[in-house]
């Protein structure tokens, strides 16, 4: 039996501790704001990962045409096997077995398709705005138009969910996904995706009027 994705409550994160969403200075040279940033214990270390270092500018595609899920899942992982060494074909594996036990859809036109992979040292993402809504399994069964593959390193469960917790909490803020839905361009679906520096600009209008 398949089991619908659902995001359990945590308590509001600490500075520094858990899994964000934290302000930090910028690290990436095509990102002019802060970035969205959370903070991941690893191997009893502390790792910070950032939703701009999860998702990068090439592995963001918008207006994706697909009319199967398949077709999706076909398209993120060979976005997600950019830059990672992986094989796009073992990713697709990954997460295929995955859909045989859950639900990628969340609810609101959301899908957060995920797996573990071997190969891998931190979490990776890719990120698809789709043309036409696609059946991802949703229990309030809208079709989705905005998609998020989520991959962590094989045997790192507890890394993966912590990253779908902090993909579901960005993606399920209704401006943030209002913002995708009207974004011009992947940079700016990567600004709003990854920075909070945005809201109350008109930032996306802006970058629509360059455009």
């Amino acid at each position: 039996m398949r089991r619908a994705f659902t995001q359990t409550a945590e308590p509001a994160p600490k500075p520094g501790v858990g899994c964000g969403p934290l302000i930090s200075p910028s690290r990436n040279p095509h990102l002019a704001f802060p970035e969205i940033e959370t903070t991941q214990e690893i191997d009893g270390g502390m790792s910070t990962i950032t939703l701009a270092n999860l998702v990068t500018h090439e592995r963001i595609a918008t207006g994706l045409r697909a009319v199967r899920k398949g077709q999706v899942l076909d398209d993120l992982a060979r976005m997600a096997a950019t830059g990672t060494g992986l094989d796009e074909r073992a990713i697709l594996a990954a997460v295929s077995a995955r859909a045989d036990l859950t639900t990628f859809g969340i609810g609101r036109g959301l899908a957060l398709p995920h797996a573990t992979v071997g190969g891998l040292q931190q979490p990776v993402g890719a990120f698809a705005r789709l043309e036409t809504p696609v059946d991802f399994g949703a229990l309030d069964e809208m079709p989705a138009d905005l998609v998020m593959l989520i991959l962590a390193p094989e045997g790192e469960d507890s890394l993966l969910l912590r990253a779908l917790a902090c993909a579901a909490r960005r993606l399920r803020d209704r401006e943030v996904a209002a913002n995708l839905r009207g974004a011009a361009n992947a940079e700016a679906l990567h600004i709003v995706l990854t920075s909070d520096a945005w809201r109350g600009r008109g930032l996306v209008k802006d970058l629509k009027s360059a455009a």
